[in-house]
């Protein structure tokens, strides 16, 4: 009987030895996932909407469609996605700049590791033409421009500016003329008469405002009470002496 029971302690404990061993050899044997994705395209603008592919992930033990990823848009340690198998997800960026873009994948064990890419995303100032001007009167003139191109950036104001000095910016007279692409127009009014005036349109996005060629005009004269005359005086009948004289009114 002693002989029996020893036999069977020596079974078990063998039997206990090897499925401990085997456990341990298959905790093991898994390794860590391997994280990679490609963007496409590789550049773009806020109105570019990126395409980003992670089935290029893999392991060792689990198939690549049963691994879990999620992802990460700006590199802030916050994660905009839950951890998901889809491995293909679309995304767009609002603003110009360098984003680094975090995947994370994790396998079934719970073992994950990270990758990081850079991703440029450009925009620069609208691209806008002044037309010409119209209806030019003594206090006031017709003008326009377009937007030809955003650049995938929102146009959050347009119109024009002007003023007597060439190059006017915003910080001079202006309209207010919507937003976004297209042609607009607009009447400028306050002109003095009889005066050289230089016009741009103008549009501003988030990076910065941009500026038409410059269009000129000058508005006529038109004679008013108070407005001073000037005559010349010929020698005759009437002048003594031939001579300009130049006579206020009132």
């Amino acid at each position: 009987m002693k002989m029996r029971h020893y036999s069977h302690s020596i079974l078990f404990m063998v039997v206990f030895m090897c499925i401990t061993l085997t456990g341990c050899e298959k905790e093991a044997e898994n390794t860590l996932p391997t994280a990679s994705f490609n963007i496409s395209p590789e550049i773009g603008t806020p109105a570019t909407e990126f395409t980003f592919d992670a089935t290029s992930c893999s392991d060792s033990e689990d198939p690549t469609a049963s691994l879990l990823v999620r992802w990460d848009w700006n590199t802030d340690g916050i994660f905009e996605t839950d951890f998901s198998t889809n491995k293909i997800i679309s995304h767009k960026f609002s603003d110009p700049g360098i984003f680094q873009v975090t995947l994370e994948v994790k396998d079934s064990k719970q073992l994950g590791c990270s990758i990081t890419k850079a991703l440029t995303i450009e925009g620069k100032i609208p691209d806008i033409v002044t037309d010409t001007v119209s209806n030019i009167e003594p206090f006031s003139a017709l003008c326009g421009g377009e937007v030809i191109d955003d650049f995938g950036l929102d146009v959050i104001t347009r119109g024009l500016c002007w003023s007597i000095n060439t190059n006017p910016t915003t910080s001079d007279s202006v309209t207010t003329n919507g937003m976004g692409i297209g042609k607009f127009e607009s009447t400028l009014t306050g002109l003095l008469k009889n005066t050289k005036y230089y016009v741009r349109a103008y549009a501003s996005n988030s990076i910065g405002t941009a500026y038409g060629n410059q269009v000129e005009f000058t508005t006529p004269y038109v004679w008013s009470c108070g407005d001073s005359i000037t005559i010349n005086h010929m020698i005759g009948d009437v002048a003594p002496v031939s001579k300009t004289v130049t006579y206020h009114t009132t």
